[in-house]
């Protein structure tokens, strides 16, 4: 009789270890199902025919055929997601890369905004200053004029 490892649990009726292995995790995002399958290890006896041993070959390939195709379909899954994941993470970096191009032309456009306030600041101060030279040049002319008015047109005042 074999002796059991740490994937065979007990028959419940006191006969051979039945290897058990726990199944695969659920994948969330596809269809997968799983099936669990149990194999029984059996001494064959002189007697057994070989038939018996064929079959128990037919169904360790059975076995082997549909976890193969499990790892298949586990395969395709893992990389149908990390296509989905480069996809999206390209998705980003060109959205990002808007993004900061959105902003370099903002800022760009904002220093030539900055710039043609500061010129009309420039313009403004020195029409300014023109007019309050006109101002005070007129106020000395009045100054130097009202005498004059006042000789001329205070008799008929």
């Amino acid at each position: 009789m074999e002796e059991a490892d740490e994937a065979m649990v007990p028959h419940p009726v006191g006969g051979m270890p039945i290897a058990a292995y726990p199944p695969l995790p659920p994948f969330a995002d596809h269809d997968l199902q799983l099936q669990q399958t149990t194999t029984r290890t059996a001494v064959i006896q002189g007697g057994e025919t070989r038939r018996q041993v064929e079959a128990l070959a037919h169904h360790a390939a059975a076995a082997q055929q549909r976890t193969a195709e499990q790892l298949g379909q586990r395969q395709q899954q893992q990389d149908r997601l990390a296509a989905k994941t480069s996809e999206y993470l390209q998705a980003q970096h060109e959205r990002q890369s808007a993004l900061l191009e959105q902003q370099q032309e903002m800022r760009r456009q904002m220093e030539e905004h900055r710039q043609y306030l500061e010129e009309q600041y420039r313009l403004l101060k020195a029409a300014e200053e023109a007019v309050g030279l006109q101002g005070k040049r007129l106020e000395s002319l009045a100054e130097g004029v009202q005498p004059h008015l006042q000789a001329r047109w205070g008799a008929f005042a």
